[in-house]
C-alpha cells in the first residue's frame, strides 16, 4: 500500500532535528501523500505546543511533495493555512496533502493535519508553479542520495 517517497524532500524537512524536522513522507497508490510524526521542543511556539510556523511548513512541504509526485514539481506561490486547534508537542500527528486540480503551469493542492483523536488541528490550500529547474535540481539531488551520479 505504501511505498518509499521518490521526493527526497527538502533538507529542512528530513534533516533531523532541531535542524529540521526528520519527517519522512510516503506515497499512497493514489499519489496523494501521507506523513505520520511528532513535533519536539524544538518546535515549540506558546507552552507546550508548535509554532505555527512549523506547521505551516509542514502543509506546504506536504502540497509541494504531492506535486512532484504527480509529475508537477513546482515552487509555492501562494498558500493559506487555516489553524483549528493547538497542536501539542511530542503527539503523534499525520499529514496528508493532495492534488486538487490542474490548470496550466498552475497546480492546486491541499492538506491537513491530524491529531489522534481525530481532530484537524490545520488544513492548507496551496497553488504551486512548475518548474523544470526545479525538476531538474530534485533530479540530480535525489541521484546523489542514491549513489548515482
Amino acid at each position: 500500500m505504501h511505498k518509499p517517497k521518490h521526493f527526497p524532500g527538502s533538507p529542512y524537512m528530513r534533516k533531523p532535528s532541531p535542524e529540521g524536522f526528520g519527517i519522512q513522507f510516503m506515497v499512497l497508490e493514489d499519489k496523494s501523500i501521507l506523513a505520520k510524526f511528532a513535533f519536539d521542543e524544538h518546535k515549540e511556539g506558546p507552552p507546550g505546543h508548535v509554532h505555527g510556523g512549523a506547521v505551516a511548513a509542514v502543509l506546504d512541504e506536504a502540497m509541494g511533495t504531492a506535486a512532484f509526485e504527480n509529475e508537477r514539481p513546482g515552487f509555492t506561490a501562494t498558500m493559506t493555512v487555516n489553524y483549528r486547534a493547538s497542536v501539542p508537542l511530542n503527539t503523534a500527528i499525520e499529514v496528508r496533502a493532495r492534488i486538487d486540480r490542474i490548470q496550466g503551469n498552475k497546480t492546486f493542492a491541499s492538506a491537513e493535519m491530524t491529531l489522534p483523536d481525530g481532530t484537524i488541528a490545520a488544513d492548507s490550500t496551496g497553488m504551486f508553479i512548475v518548474s523544470e529547474k526545479l525538476r531538474e535540481y530534485i533530479q540530480q539531488l535525489y541521484g546523489k542520495l542514491n549513489g548515482d551520479e
